[in-house]
């Protein structure tokens, strides 16, 4: 299933990941940040030339770098003004000074922010942000480490339905969904019930 979907993106049909000239940027070089990255690499979804990360922990930054080959540091806020997506792998205590971070650091409004921060809920995000950026919460599960498993996502109240890059919020989130396992997506409302299932990020 995980070959399958690698598969269908490379269709010439289908739009980028991200829009030209810009790119997505993984914030958290853990287990999951580096399993996120090595994903969009391998499916063919985006060049690691268009792709960082960052990370508090040195040493998370260097094995990123070394095993992954795109640009990894702890000081990564002069790249947030280039992104289109970013990714939140981090864990719940860093996620105020993450979304100051990224606000103070130049984000673009249209830069959409994924979130797999465990018991953090969108609204959370928001306003902690402080900003009208797109926002989502993903909540893969732990099986999602080897290409299995699921992933359940929600949008937040500044997710519109159309992006540059996009048809639609399913569209666009499929893409990056298949560097993961499959996605389901669900309301505001359910995402505790989400959350609680066994092995899935809460």
């Amino acid at each position: 299933m995980f070959k399958d979907l690698m598969s269908q993106q490379h269709s010439s049909k289908q739009a980028p990941v991200i829009a030209d000239g810009l790119t997505l940027g993984i914030v958290g070089a853990g287990v999951m940040g580096q399993t996120l990255i090595r994903g969009l690499v391998t499916s063919g979804l985006i060049s690691p030339s268009r792709l960082w990360a960052g990370d508090k922990n040195p040493s998370a930054c260097e094995r990123a770098s070394q095993e992954l080959g795109v640009p990894a540091e702890p000081d990564y806020q002069r790249r947030v003004p280039t992104a289109d997506l970013i990714l939140m792998c981090v864990k719940p205590a860093d996620a105020p000074v993450v979304l100051a971070t990224l606000r103070n650091g130049g984000l673009r409004r249209e830069t959409l922010l994924i979130s797999i921060l465990a018991g953090v809920s969108t609204d959370q995000i928001e306003t902690l942000l402080g900003a009208e950026n797109p926002v989502v919460r993903a909540m893969p599960n732990t099986p999602a480490i080897v290409g299995e498993g699921m992933t359940v996502v929600c949008r937040g109240s500044s997710f519109t339905p159309l992006r540059p890059t996009s048809s639609g919020p399913s569209a666009y989130l499929k893409r990056w969904a298949s560097a993961s396992p499959p996605m389901r997506s669900i309301s505001t409302r359910l995402q505790p019930s989400a959350a609680a299932a066994p092995g899935t990020n809460s």
